[in-house]
């Protein structure tokens, strides 16, 4: 479920610049799981 939220997240940011998108999904995939780990 965090997941799809994060992908959720992700998609609405990410409009108009990947490369951005891809960074941000990506840190916050990290924070995520260093916080559940």
């Amino acid at each position: 479920m965090a997941d799809q939220r994060v992908a959720d997240l992700s998609n609405r940011h990410g409009e108009g610049s990947p490369a951005g998108w891809q960074k941000n999904r990506d840190s916050l995939i990290h924070r995520l799981q260093a916080v559940l780990n």
